[in-house]
């Protein structure tokens, strides 16, 4: 039995994840290799906060898949108007092979001191409160010798992370980036293939 949605990535199989990640690798050195999955489809893109890298990321996957992307705002919504969810849903549903979300949905990840949204009135309590969390050289060398750093990005040189840290040999944040573009495709690939088990 195929698992629908994937929400969470605890609810993956590790045969699962194995999969994603070996055609994820097949997607970086052959982004074309199933571009009529999605032909003459559509994949709604709703993000609840701006983005460079996921967007980017999401759209180009759709694409190299040969669908069209719809990207959508909050704004561009009716949930702020109260339409429920669900119909929201539905409605999407009828003209979408696929919704990718992105929003706020119990992630750890390294980020900057001062979020989307986080009042300007913190930023001093903030920078007091973490400035011995920041990732630097001295930190680094405490990890083992083939540690990598990663970051969602944007990225405050100088804050959360050193200049030497960021950009240095350690550093994968632009892989990284560009992986969100694989990651995201065959995450596509496979679900729309009902490839994907999952713990349902």
């Amino acid at each position: 039995m195929q698992m629908k949605d994937l929400l969470r990535s605890q609810d993956l199989l590790k045969s699962d994840v194995e999969m994603l990640l070996a055609t994820a690798a097949e997607f970086a050195s052959e982004p074309l290799k199933a571009s009529n999955l999605l032909a003459n489809k559509t994949v709604a893109i709703y993000m609840s906060k701006p983005s460079t890298r996921t967007r980017l990321a999401s759209e180009s996957a759709v694409a190299h898949l040969g669908g069209t992307p719809i990207f959508l705002r909050g704004d561009d919504l009716q949930i702020g108007r109260g339409e429920t969810i669900a119909d929201t849903a539905k409605v999407i549903s009828q003209f979408a092979e696929a919704l990718i979300i992105r929003t706020f949905a119990s992630v750890l990840y390294t980020d900057v001191w001062m979020s989307m949204g986080d009042p300007e009135a913190d930023r001093i309590e903030k920078e007091k409160v973490l400035a011995s969390y920041s990732v630097s050289d001295e930190l680094m060398g405490l990890a083992s010798k083939d540690a990598i750093f990663m970051h969602c990005l944007p990225a405050h040189r100088g804050q959360e992370v050193s200049a030497s840290v960021i950009d240095g040999r350690a550093s994968k944040i632009w892989r990284q980036a560009y992986h969100r573009r694989t990651t995201i495709q065959a995450i596509l690939y496979h679900s729309l293939r009902g490839e994907i088990k999952g713990r349902i």
